[in-house]
């Protein structure tokens, strides 16, 4: 193989590198490849970080999907029965309710016109958002649904 360079010939064999005119190796030197892979290392822990969050954001929403789940159906339950005339064991959803969320607590309010159900549970993941219902000193942070309807 051969290298021409402005006015001069000379052979250039597979495994030499290429001169530039100031007399240096042209190509990639062990420095660039060190700071391409730290960008890349570091890439990556960022990908995996924000994968990690997004799980943990989808766990707490499907908690906060069941407690939503848990207040209505209460709610329609006791809405049911005032028209019927029978009675709901609140006593076992609220079993069933500290079984299916974390510290998972209800507490149910009816008068003659309304049903008010509040739930409240301890997150895995501490939440961005502030809790509107009125949260224990002792249980930091929690999550609450408070569900309302009228009969």
């Amino acid at each position: 193989m051969f290298h021409i360079t402005r006015s001069r010939v000379r052979q250039v064999s597979a495994t030499s590198h290429r001169i530039t005119p100031h007399g240096r190796a042209a190509g990639i030197s062990l420095i660039e490849v060190l700071i391409s892979l730290c960008i890349l290392a570091i890439s990556g822990l960022g990908i995996a970080s924000m994968q990690t969050r997004g799980i943990a954001l989808l766990h707490a929403s499907r908690m906060h999907e069941q407690a939503v789940l848990f207040a209505q159906d209460i709610a329609e339950q006791i809405a049911a029965a005032g028209v019927n005339g029978a009675a709901v064991d609140i006593t076992q959803w609220q079993r069933t309710l500290s079984t299916a969320l974390p510290s998972g607590r209800g507490e149910v309010r009816s008068d003659a016109q309304r049903v008010s159900v509040t739930i409240r549970w301890q997150p895995h993941v501490p939440s961005s958002s502030s809790a509107t219902c009125s949260a224990d000193a002792n249980q930091s942070p929690i999550e609450c649904v408070q569900w309302s309807l009228a009969l």
